[in-house]
Order: structure tokens, then sequence, then C-alpha cells
């Protein structure tokens, strides 16, 4: 099955928020572009300049792929055990710690594996990060 979520952006191509293959679900690439095409973590001065915050924008990502998840009935813990696997591309390495303040105040401990790769440019200028997430609908051993 594959779906795509309502109150989340609309993907920009012809793919879904998500895919279920047996008891695992594959996340698309997820970023912090909002339903309304703005995106979390994003200053502007009026001269065009931008400021990144991958704080907020780990923070939003996390978010959207915890309301795909909900939107396809898998029963997320709060903690996020769920979860088998992530890849995060970091376009800047210097957020690393950035990055990793979120991530361990939602997986304290337990969490998926984690893979992180710099990238040298994303699909858009206004990405600090892109998420990329694995989980398992029922029960782990």
């Amino acid at each position: 099955m594959t779906d795509n979520i309502d109150t989340l952006a609309t993907p920009r191509a012809n793919d879904p928020h998500a895919r279920e293959v047996g008891p695992f679900v594959v996340l698309s690439g997820t970023s912090a572009r909002q339903q309304d095409n703005a995106v979390s973590g994003v200053d502007g001065d009026r001269l065009g300049a931008m400021t990144l915050d991958v704080r907020v924008q780990g923070r939003a990502i996390l978010d959207q792929i915890v309301t795909v998840l909900r939107g396809l009935d898998l029963d997320i813990d709060i903690d996020m055990v769920d979860f088998v696997s992530m890849t995060t591309y970091l376009v800047n390495m210097n957020d690393f710690a950035g990055y990793n303040e979120v991530w361990n105040g939602d997986f304290p401990s337990g969490g998926p594996v984690k893979t992180t790769v710099e990238v040298r440019a994303p699909s858009r200028a206004d990405r600090a990060l892109e998420m990329r997430a694995v989980a398992c609908r029922g029960p782990k051993e």
C-alpha cells in the first residue's frame, strides 16, 4: 500500500509519503516543508539571505514522520521505538551537534539504527537536512 497524508505538504513528484511492504513502512525523504509550503526553521532578510535552524527543521521533520505513521494507523509509541532505521542527509556537518540534540530528545536510548550523511546540495536551498525512515508495524522481537 502507498499513501499520502492530507495534513502534510503534497509531494512535488508522483511519489507517496510512505509505502508499506509487509510489516515495514518505508517513508520518503521528509523535509521541514509544511502543508502551506512554508519551510520551518528558515529566516530570511530583506536581501534574500537565509539562516537555517537545524534544530527547528529536525523537530519539524520528526513531527511529520510521526504524522505519516499515525496516518497509516501505525501504533507508534511516544518514544518512537517503532522506528527501525533512519537516514539523515545533513547539508552541513557543523550542524551535527544541533541535529543530535533533537535526535537525543526523541530517542533517549534504544532508538533506531542511524546513518547521517553530509550532502553537497539539498533539493532546495532552504533545507538544512532531510530524513528518511523505516518503521515496523506490529511486535518487535
